[in-house]
């Protein structure tokens, strides 16, 4: 189960939160398109807002006996209190619990309907053995959680649901409130002699310079979303959490990760590396959907140094007809997304800023637009800023590997978010319908063939027998038997005909205890998608010799990914580990809650673990660098 809904909803929340381009121009909270030309005051809305009550005489301007007012100052007070220009929050800081039917936010309200919908009553499951949907809504947290009040009542085991539930709820209105989201406004540039420090979320935020926050519900908000950047920076940076200290990094992981950290941190006054980082995300689905400028949180922690994201999956979110070439007007970020008809100043400080961050790459020189993806699939490539680059393709990963060759360890690196390995796999499950499907039909035709073929034979030796049967039992003198074709249920003495046939494969109503057939989506599965959906992947990804990091949303799913890992045919024994199974650092803190049972709550990227493919020396190193590094 994948947190894709609740990301959405943290990253447009993100959205909401941007700053506008200009103090003099209220920002709506609809639109973010914004020219670069705006960012200049007029100097008419401004006299006609605030005009002057009096004329500064020249003592005054010589001894400054009145203070002058600051345009900004007035228009930011006049909007903190005069209140127009600025949305009202639709639900205060402690009018934040709403029960999801009587919720006043939609997308609320219509996620009660999907819950009741899909979840059933897990007292009359257990004690009634019947499915019913849940419809009474617990007054505790506010989500539906049984069929009525006597089944709520019931339950012993409902206490300890109800305060992560009762949290979701609040964080979830907290997010669709309306309120300045100021957390959400994420730090620019890192200073010169500040350092970075990536032990756990409390440390990075203060070396971060982040904003205060308040609450843990805003620490909650802003996990969610930068457990995506951050976790793949918890890995790659310098000051990692993950040492040979704590016994999660082995020391093939420590070979690896030094070859990419050699890439992203370069020495002091080195030349600009022309190596583009690439960092593969496979299967790609909620990390797609977040706000560009997230991402580009990566070039202040790794700075003067570009970066390529490809995010490759069958449901990564590719935004319907986005042109290639066109500009998108954003502001996320302060050196992005300008407008086409500022494109001279937008080239003039897209040079100074790429001679500024000393990346010698072509990505500096077409930032903020789309660039021409051509991969055989839907894709868009975005470039965000002069270190940051963003394509999006959808498609399988084995079928755009080749166009990614050639691999070297130290500027490639994969990551799988939650891919699902130890899930079973929907592919081998329609194919054992199918093949159920055609077994049934097959003994059917047979049926059929048969009952056709008996009946012609009896038909023949019918006309036989009246026609020439007397002639020719007169002219040689011998009764003929006529023929009868053979009974396929009774077995001759001599054994030519088979008696019965074969049994079938799969029973078609009934087992051999004569009750219904047990088997289901689950049961029936005895492939998992390490083995079906993943297989090629896994092969490509492994044969590269870069590092793969990988992510789970609970223990349990961390345990079934290593283990349908480990015994997948072809990857056994083929692979090392870099990053011993165990917690994520940067793992989000905000519960996601299930829509099929809401019992069930997970974190994103709760838990983490890496491995590579296997070298042989025997076979000779992939790259020279490597070589020497290793």
């Amino acid at each position: 189960m994948r947190s894709t809904v609740t990301a959405s909803a943290a990253a447009a929340a993100v959205r909401r939160t941007l700053p506008p381009c200009s103090p003099w121009k209220a920002a709506s909270s609809s639109s973010l398109a914004v020219g670069a030309n705006s960012r200049r005051p007029q100097p008419q809305a401004l006299s006609a807002q605030h005009p002057q009550q009096q004329q500064r005489s020249i003592f005054g301007g010589l001894f400054g006996s009145k203070k002058k007012q600051d345009p900004f100052e007035v228009a930011s007070r006049g909007g903190a209190s005069g209140g127009k220009g600025k949305k009202q929050p639709i639900l205060s800081q402690d009018n934040l619990f709403h029960p999801l039917s009587k919720s006043p936010i939609p997308a609320i309200r219509q996620r009660g309907e999907r819950v009741r919908a899909l979840a059933a009553c897990p007292v009359s499951m257990n004690k009634h053995g019947v499915r019913r949907p849940v419809q009474f809504e617990c007054p505790d947290c506010g989500w539906p959680t049984h069929y009525s009040e006597a089944e709520w009542r019931e339950d012993p085991d409902h206490a300890q649901y109800v305060p992560r539930l009762r949290e979701a709820n609040e964080d979830e209105h907290d997010l669709r409130s309306g309120r300045d989201m100021t957390e959400f406004k994420f730090p620019g540039q890192q200073g010169f002699e500040e350092v970075i420090n990536m032990s756990n979320w409390d440390i990075y935020f203060y070396t971060r310079n982040h904003e205060s926050l308040e609450s843990e519900r805003s620490v909650r908000h802003v996990t969610k979303v930068l457990t995506f950047p951050c976790t793949l920076a918890g890995v790659l940076h310098e000051n990692s959490p993950y040492t040979r200290r704590n016994q999660r990094l082995t020391h093939e992981g420590l070979r690896s990760l030094i070859a990419l950290r050699q890439t992203l941190h370069p020495t002091l006054g080195d030349k600009p590396s022309l190596d583009v980082v690439r960092i593969f995300l496979v299967g790609a689905r909620a990390e797609s959907t977040l706000p560009p400028h997230v991402w580009d949180q990566l070039t202040y922690m790794f700075p003067g140094v570009a970066l390529h994201i490809f995010m490759v999956g069958p449901e990564a979110v590719v935004p319907e007809g986005a042109a290639a070439g066109t500009v998108e007007t954003y502001t996320g970020h302060p050196s992005i997304y300008k407008s086409n008809t500022s494109s001279g100043e937008a080239g003039a400080s897209g040079s100074a800023s790429a001679a500024s961050t000393g990346v010698g790459s072509s990505v500096s020189m077409h930032r903020s637009k789309l660039r021409k993806s051509n991969y055989g699939f839907p894709s868009r490539t975005l470039v965000v800023s002069p270190g940051l680059t963003i394509t999006t393709i959808r498609a399988t990963y084995e079928d755009v590997h080749a166009q990614f060759e050639p691999f070297d360890p130290y500027t490639d690196v994969f990551f799988a978010f939650s891919p699902g390995f130890g899930f079973p796999s929907q592919v081998a499950v329609r194919e054992l319908e199918e093949s159920r499907r055609r077994d049934r039909q097959d003994e059917v035709d047979r049926k059929e063939a048969r009952r056709v073929y008996f009946a012609g034979a009896e038909s023949g030796a019918e006309l036989g027998d009246k026609s020439g049967s007397a002639a020719t039992a007169a002219a040689s003198g011998i009764s003929q038997r006529p023929f009868v074709a053979a009974d396929p249920s009774v077995q001759p003495e001599g054994g030519d005909i088979p008696s019965a046939e074969p049994p079938e494969a799969f029973p078609e109503s009934e087992n051999e205890l004569g009750s219904p057939t047990p088997f289901t989506a689950l049961t029936t599965a005895p492939i998992v998608q390490a083995q079906r959906e993943w297989a090629r992947a896994l092969g490509h990804i492994l044969s590269t010799k870069c590092a793969l990091i990988s992510t789970g949303f609970s223990p349990a799913d961390v345990e079934r990914d290593v283990l349908a890992f480990e015994n997948v045919e072809g990857v056994r024994g083929e692979f090392e580990w870099l990053i011993t199974p165990g917690e994520n650092v940067f793992a989000s803190r905000q519960w996601v809650i299930a829509d099929f049972d809401p019992r069930v709550a997970v974190k994103a990227n709760w838990g983490l673990w890496a491995v590579r493919g296997k070298r042989y020396d025997i076979e000779g190193p992939k790259s020279a660098r490597y070589a020497d590094a290793v």
